[in-house]
């Protein structure tokens, strides 16, 4: 079975004692306990997943088709909804506008299936944090600060 290549706990581990107080992010203690209430909340393998299903990952002809299964592997299919609707979110908009973005997102969605919006939630927040994580770790500060604010953004929309 295929392993998560931006394994969230991995990552952290790998870069946690270069974490500096720069003062956007949280401290180093602070972010280990979000990363770890994250994972815990979100450590649920169900079934098979894309594991990328952002935008970039989509052709629409017509019909929708998903490319790209680089990434599959066992996970929650809560993952692939949260990489699906961020990168279909309108890039600027207030919070009330994303805010009715994901109450759209989750009414339509929910004619297929129920959706445990607190659930979606924590997918959301550790599909920013591994953004966070990720380009922290390739040093690329100015991203991981723009996944961060996204981040904080979804947290305000969804309170």
């Amino acid at each position: 079975m295929k392993k998560d290549r931006c394994d969230t706990l991995a990552t952290w581990t790998a870069i946690k004692n270069n974490w500096g107080n720069v003062q956007q992010f949280p401290t180093r203690t602070d972010m280990e306990l979000l990363i770890r209430e994250l994972v815990n909340r979100t450590s649920l393998e169900t079934q098979w997943i894309h594991g990328d299903l952002g935008i970039w990952n989509t052709l629409y002809n017509g019909e929708l088709f998903i490319i790209d299964f680089g990434e599959a592997r066992m996970g929650h299919p809560y993952f692939d909804l949260a990489a699906i609707l961020t990168s279909n979110a309108p890039a600027h908009c207030n919070d009330d506008e994303l805010r009715h973005y994901i109450n759209h997102f989750v009414a339509f969605y929910s004619k297929v299936e129920t959706i445990d919006i607190h659930l979606l939630n924590d997918f959301i927040s550790l599909w920013f944090i591994r953004g966070v994580l990720t380009a922290y770790e390739q040093k690329a500060f100015d991203a991981a600060l723009i996944f961060f604010n996204l981040y904080t953004k979804y947290k305000r929309a969804f309170a």
